[in-house]
């Protein structure tokens, strides 16, 4: 290992010594997962091994050395499904130690659209398709959170998208009336009172 590293594997992660450290430091593995949304429907694999084989997950898989966890995320989906992804925004991290039975795995997970495209299976995935969001099968890990929460990730940014876009009041167009009638309203107030 660079460093003067020695490294041996651990059953919850990766032991790495130091001649200069004595305290050895355990660090869990690190995943990525997509969530690839297509209208009103999202990507998932079904999967091929043990952990939840044969059950619907989202694609993804560990980070290798030397890439970005964008670069990481975009390959899983490429490998599983056949689908060049782009990530559109980070869902979150997830880190509960016991959400992957073999293992402290840590998953950060990234959100993005495709327009329409043919899935099929590959690598560790048998399956491949596109589901609709109100008719989701069981699915494996904590991916049902992950879906959640990118769901709301895609929202936000919809909702985002359409206050950019929408027409903006200027002076004497709204903004003006509102002050104005607020003027007269105040005005009016007053009148009543004396």
């Amino acid at each position: 290992m660079p460093g003067g590293f020695e490294g041996r594997r651990a059953p919850r992660g990766e032991v790495w010594t130091s001649r200069r450290y004595l305290t050895p430091i355990v660090t869990p593995a690190v995943a990525v997962d997509g969530v690839v949304f297509s209208g009103k429907r999202v990507l998932l694999v079904r999967r091929r091994h043990a952990p939840f084989a044969g059950r619907w997950v989202l694609p993804g898989g560990f980070v290798v050395p030397g890439e970005t966890l964008e670069q990481a995320v975009a390959r899983e989906v490429k490998e599983e499904t056949g689908i060049p992804f782009l990530p559109r925004g980070l869902v979150g991290a997830y880190s509960d130690p016991h959400r992957d039975p073999r293992g402290c795995v840590l998953s950060i997970a990234y959100w993005g659209t495709v327009r329409s495209a043919r899935p099929r299976g590959g690598d560790d995935a048998r399956e491949a398709r596109f589901w609709d969001l109100s008719g989701l099968p069981r699915l494996g890990f904590d991916h049902e959170t992950i879906l959640s929460d990118a769901r709301a990730c895609r929202q936000r940014a919809q909702r985002a998208q359409s206050d950019a876009l929408a027409p903006r009041p200027g002076p004497g167009r709204g903004e003006g009336r509102v002050q104005g009638s607020a003027r007269v309203g105040s005005e009016a107030f007053k009148r009543t009172r004396r």
